[in-house]
């Protein structure tokens, strides 16, 4: 069973089957965060279409995550490049210098 830590109101309209339970954060900063994190998954992909298992939308999740969100949107706390793109300009050997 795939159990989706978040506002239900998030998910719940976009599967048919999802157990949801909500859980909750440790401090202010934390909710902040993963309020915008929810907010722009919300936009971004899951407004977009529906699915019709918990298969499928942990798939479409994951993919948006690690294949989108992760790698290659812009983020402004990076000076609004990519993970890839900082990575590229500060590789790993400078940074631990």
């Amino acid at each position: 069973n795939l159990v989706v830590l978040t506002d239900h109101r998030t998910v719940a309209p976009h599967v048919n089957d999802t157990t949801l339970r909500t859980g909750k954060s440790t401090t202010p900063r934390d909710s902040g965060l993963i309020e915008s994190f929810w907010s722009t998954m919300q936009r971004e992909l899951l407004d977009r279409t529906s699915w019709d298992s918990r298969t499928q939308l942990a798939s479409a999740m994951f993919e948006w995550i690690e294949g989108f969100y992760n790698p290659r949107r812009r983020h402004s706390s990076l000076g609004n490049l990519s993970p890839a793109e900082c990575e590229a300009l500060h590789p790993a050997a400078e940074i631990a210098a």
